[in-house]
């Protein structure tokens, strides 16, 4: 990645130096097409790709959107849904139908 830091000190972020990984298997994954498909999710507030050339299949770290995250189970609040295992396995379903639906493969 390449990243820049602020007047204040704050490290961002602003671009990659590379955006293909080739996975264990020999697909080629475009971190940037995983990303822009993704973050149209209704449950994603923000996300960052990595991919480790030892697997085979990328890792999507997100921040959910908190609205759509308390809909999946309203009982609890913000940080226990994250930790929670059932509010987990909804969103991973739910970013799995959504990249298929909008032409990901399932690897990525």
């Amino acid at each position: 990645d390449i990243g820049e830091v602020d007047p204040d000190g704050v490290f961002r972020i602003v671009d990659r130096k590379k955006d293909l990984v080739k996975l264990q298997h020999g697909e080629y994954v475009s971190y940037g097409k995983v990303e822009s498909i993704l973050k149209t999710a209704p449950i994603v507030d923000n996300i960052c790709t990595y991919g480790d050339p030892s697997r085979d299949f990328i890792i999507a770290v997100i921040i959910p959107d908190k609205n759509r995250l308390r809909q999946i189970n309203e009982i609890l609040d913000l940080k226990d849904s994250c930790l929670d295992a059932e509010v987990k396995a909804e969103v991973v379903s739910q970013l799995k139908a959504y990249g298929l639906k909008n032409g990901l493969k399932p690897f990525e």
